[in-house]
């Protein structure tokens, strides 16, 4: 193996192909002056290849981590959202209670306050009559 066979950049470019076509496996056959240096070439690249790997599964952990926390959170707003549209909703029916409650007193008072009038209307009037009666009964 040596120069004239090119195989550096069959080495360098293995990732291209492989992403190409996954069933792409590169195999060298053969020895020469530069065997060494192609064997070493491809422990280092191997090396960083694992070494991505490891990072690879590290950074989908994280993102499955990730992703949970971020499904907690968004469940956490859904039902922090029902709780205040709960509150809201009770906050708003106590307080239509409350306007009826205020609207049946007032209407309660305004009837007292009629019926007052009226019992004053009366009194007066019944006055009136005895006063009507007496005064002739006087004269005479």
């Amino acid at each position: 193996m040596g120069q004239e066979k090119n195989v550096d950049f069959l080495i360098e470019n293995q990732e291209y192909f492989a992403k190409k076509n996954k069933n792409v496996k590169l195999l060298i056959v053969g020895s020469g002056p530069d065997l060494e240096k192609y064997k070493e070439k491809t422990k280092k690249l191997n090396e960083e290849l694992e070494k991505i790997k490891v990072e690879i599964n590290i950074l989908q952990e994280n993102i499955k981590f990730q992703t949970k926390k971020i499904a907690e959170i968004k469940q956490e707003i859904f039902k922090n959202e029902i709780q205040n549209k709960e509150k809201i909703k009770q906050e708003i029916n106590s307080q239509e209670v409350e306007n009826i409650f205020n609207n049946s007193n007032i209407s309660y008072e305004q009837e007292k306050q009629e019926n007052m009038q009226n019992n004053v209307s009366l009194a007066i009037h019944s006055l009136e009559l005895e006063k009507n009666t007496i005064e002739p009964k006087l004269e005479e």
